[in-house]
């Protein structure tokens, strides 16, 4: 482990450099090469931490985090998909990203509080400015709907984000309400196939459905506000 933490973290910190420059940006291939690497870079991070966090990532979570806030901001049109269905390497990205931030909340929290609070506003602004209506989107939005119910859930020590109403009143209009709203995908689903689109949003064996993760968010948000 340790002759992998280090170069790991050198490797993604070079290419979130690397893809941001123009001469990678006028390329199409080297940008989807660095995004891959990106991609793998997280998945990588993610297995490693996924059953303790090694003392190399508490030293280092501030940076991590900081290129992890990055990515999830970074507008990159040559990274993004030209189909409606199917999420391109940016999407991926931010999906792996929020996963990350999902696991440490449910996990780390004691080293992650420091850093909760920006997190969850940085999710807020990409789930309210992320359309509701291309499927592409649909992984990356469940997963940062799964990372506030992650936050919402649990007892911060400095005081739960979500404590104020008008937080939980612009949470229900602003994610929740966008979220389950049946799009013209979903009806042609249920025509085509009822019980698959029952079997996906009922039965909980997909966890990247927009509408499971608003409910599993309410659910959440019960734990400490029940009235």
């Amino acid at each position: 482990l340790p002759h992998i933490q280090q170069p790991l973290l050198q490797v993604f910190l070079s290419c979130c450099q690397k893809i941001r420059s123009p001469e990678t940006l006028q390329n199409a291939q080297m940008t989807s090469l660095f995004g891959r690497m990106i991609l793998s870079c997280c998945s990588i991070m993610h297995s490693l931490n996924v059953v303790d966090i090694p003392e190399f990532f508490q030293e280092s979570i501030n940076v991590w985090f900081e290129q992890f806030v990055s990515l999830l901001q970074w507008s990159a049109p040559p990274l993004e998909s030209d189909l409606d269905d199917q999420p391109g390497q940016i999407e991926q990205i931010r999906t792996a990203v929020l996963n990350i931030w999902t696991l440490y909340a449910d996990k780390y929290q004691e080293d992650f509080e420091p850093l909760v609070a920006t997190c969850i506003e940085k999710a807020w602004t990409f789930l309210v400015n992320t359309p509701a209506d291309q499927e592409k989107y649909d992984r990356a939005v469940a997963a940062g709907v799964s990372f506030l119910s992650s936050a919402a859930q649990t007892a911060w020590s400095k005081g739960n984000p979500f404590s104020q109403d008008n937080v939980i009143e612009a949470i229900c209009e602003k994610i929740v309400l966008p979220n389950i709203l049946l799009r013209e995908s979903d009806l042609e689903l249920f025509q085509d196939n009822p019980a698959d689109f029952i079997r996906r949003d009922l039965e909980a064996v997909d966890a990247d459905t927009r509408r499971r993760s608003a409910m599993d968010l309410v659910r959440a948000l019960q734990k400490f506000h029940s009235e």
